[in-house]
């Protein structure tokens, strides 16, 4: 079977879960037989020049990256989930590379015009749902006042202008972190806009927002029903998204190929090591760990060791004046995916200080596949996963304190330690998860040739 696999971005221009769970797929598939390629998008993407495809490889995998200018400067929150241009050269690229099936693992960089490319050419798509792209903008359902929200197709276009607000950099020169006013001003930019008569008198810019992000929860809806098959990674999101109506869902819980070297399981001597892997920006609540971490007071006990790059250069400041020169707190910055054993080993405990419902996370499997107990917030699937005192310790959301107090009695209590070690049970093996995607891909390629037989040659157009 020809199988193309669809991601946001593509190592070494994005390193993530998402990116090294689409190269462990694609090896896997062609082991297993298939011609599997990888397209992805550029960073330039949305730069300059039409769209266009970059071929190269990595390893043994072919990949197409996109490359262009597509809609991005004339409407830049519509492209971000709509960009026709792109849509339209996909189109044209599935016709002729004639792809068995695409699976899109995460299509963000490229917008959701991917999924209608894929139904317009008439090809059986799997799409996975990794986080919460098809009901919020920012991915993440985390609200600009630091709430869970339930999502563009729940919530009034308000909610959604007031994160935007919030985020951009005129609100943030003007009123900094101040969380008061972006609700009043969303609530009366998008009465005005709506208004013939007063929507002269608002930039373009803030009438295009509203009224792309207005657009957007219909957009998504249409989108869903396009796809063969809609995957949730975990049983929290499979419950979220069957509650939103999300059609044709299934349940594929992911999983991840053990970093090398296997579990080694370190009873820890002071100081206790205790690490971050992953993206350091706010929703990740990489700024929480670090405040967490000073007031729980531990001396020379403890250390902090965070790896990963910083997305946001006012966040890393504000992450630094936590850290105060703190020596015990110690900054790594990115790794190269080969390298992930040899930083697991560097910790004891890893720590997951999120404020947003995370879907899984794949670092999570990660240590637990390395024999490291996980310190997780207290929401989304690591609730389910985390059992405190097996595998790890919870604390609740968003709130120092109680991580503090987690991460002081973690080093209190060296009795817990053996439990921990024996209750860590093994994660999923990665070709579990394999076969399930080829027996749904066999699946969807089956009902849709069968439904494209019955409703004619015109149907998708």
């Amino acid at each position: 079977m020809k199988i193309a696999l669809v991601v946001h971005r593509f190592f070494p221009e994005g390193v993530g879960g998402v990116e090294t769970l689409a190269a462990h797929l694609a090896r896997a598939l062609r082991e297993r037989g298939h011609d599997v390629f990888l397209l992805c998008a550029t960073r330039s993407l949305g730069s300059e020049g039409p769209i266009r495809f970059l071929r190269e490889a990595y390893g043994e995998i072919p990949i197409l990256r996109v490359a262009g200018e597509g809609e991005r400067k004339v409407a830049p929150i519509r492209a971000a989930y709509r960009d026709d241009a792109i849509g339209e050269a996909l189109t044209r690229l599935w016709v002729e590379e004639r792809p068995d099936l695409v699976h899109v693992l995460h299509g963000l960089f490229l917008s959701a015009s991917v999924i209608e490319s894929v139904h317009r050419a008439r090809v059986p798509l799997v799409w996975t749902l990794p986080d919460y792209w098809p009901i919020c903008w920012k991915t993440t359902l985390l609200t600009w006042d630091d709430r869970i929200c339930a999502g563009d197709w729940a919530v009034p276009v308000s909610g959604c202008v007031a994160c935007l607000i919030f985020e951009s950099r005129a609100y943030r020169r003007l009123f900094g972190e101040n969380r008061f006013w972006p609700r009043l001003l969303a609530r009366g930019l998008v009465r005005i806009v709506r208004s013939p008569m007063g929507r002269r008198f608002v930039p373009s810019l803030w009438v295009h927002a509203v009224e792309a992000l207005h657009a957007r929860p219909a957009w998504f809806r249409a989108l869903v029903h396009r796809a063969d098959a809609l995957v949730a990674v975990s049983p929290f999101s499979f419950d979220l998204f069957r509650a939103a109506g999300f059609p044709r869902l299934r349940l594929i819980e992911q999983t991840i190929v053990p970093p090398e070297g296997g579990p080694v399981m370190r009873v820890p001597r002071e100081p206790v090591r205790f690490g971050y892997i992953g993206r350091m920006n706010y929703a990740k609540g990489v700024d929480l760990l670090v405040r967490a971490f000073r007031l729980a007071d531990l001396g020379q006990r403890a250390t902090l060791e965070l790896f990963g790059a910083f997305e946001d250069a006012a966040f890393r400041d504000r992450v630094l004046r936590l850290a105060n020169r703190d020596p015990r707190i110690r900054f790594h910055g990115e790794f190269p995916p080969e390298r992930l054993g040899e930083v697991l080993a560097h910790i004891d405990v890893l720590v997951i200080p999120s404020r947003w419902p995370e879907t899984g996370p794949l670092v999570l499997l990660e240590a637990f596949a390395a024999g490291r107990p996980v310190i997780g917030a207290r929401l989304g699937q690591m609730e389910r996963v985390i059992e405190p005192g097996r595998n790890g310790w919870l604390f609740e959301r968003a709130d120092a304190r109680d991580l503090a107090a987690v991460l002081r009695r973690s080093v209190e209590r060296p009795e817990d330690w053996p439990r921990l070690r024996e209750g860590i049970r093994p994660v999923r093996p990665f070709q579990e998860m394999v076969r399930e995607y080829e027996a749904l891909y066999r699946e969807c390629v089956e009902r849709h040739g069968h439904e494209a037989s019955k409703a004619g040659p015109d149907a998708h157009w």
